[in-house]
């Protein structure tokens, strides 16, 4: 299987993988947004074998947005025969700091908008991602421009996973890592 091949189908896989936990997050909060995206990161400088740090930037180039809202009635109350809740195109952009252990393995830091298809909603977070070789935890609070269903109005609580897959270049300068990554991210709010 081809790298491009399998790219290709993460956002479609995630995207249905989610559908199902935003359906049950929804059923104990009253609502929960769920995204799905790949993109390209920027650092720079480049990532260094070992310490350093810098800036980087994000554009997704898919993405997947899966909301539920009032589902099952009273917050809490599960609902057995709900349906999955429908999904949207959506775009993410993000910016920030990053801090470099070993290659893959630091923190990232920022912020960062993720905006529905049609534009009538858009979500602003403030987060960081923990990253483990490569794969990393990703904690933050987001708000929902046009809070609507259950919701909470304010910043809440956002959750998800991020993966990186470097940007192999043939001939890396001495010491560096990587430049440009493709990030592949699921994350869910209550937001």
């Amino acid at each position: 299987m081809t790298r491009r091949f399998c790219l290709a189908f993460i956002p479609a896989m995630l995207a249905s993988i989610l559908a199902t936990a935003t359906t049950t997050l929804a059923e104990e909060t009253g609502d929960a947004d769920t995204a799905a995206f790949v993109g390209t990161a920027l650092v720079f400088p480049a990532v260094g074998f070992a310490g350093g740090g810098g800036n980087f930037s994000f554009a997704s180039s898919t993405c997947t947005l899966a909301s539920a809202s009032g589902l099952g009635g009273e917050a809490g109350e599960p609902t057995p025969d709900a349906e999955l809740p429908p999904t949207s195109t959506c775009s993410v952009n993000a910016s920030g700091t990053y801090a470099n252990i070993v290659c893959g393995t630091g923190i990232a830091a920022g912020t960062g908008s993720l905006t529905e298809g049609a534009g009538s909603d858009s979500y602003a977070a403030q987060f960081s991602i923990f990253f483990t070789a490569g794969v990393g935890t990703l904690l933050g609070v987001a708000t929902e421009s046009e809070p609507d269903g259950g919701g909470v109005a304010g910043a809440q609580p956002v959750v998800g996973t991020a993966v990186l897959i470097p940007e192999v270049d043939p001939l890396p300068p001495a010491g560096m890592c990587f430049d440009q990554f493709t990030v592949a991210v699921s994350l869910t709010t209550t937001a």
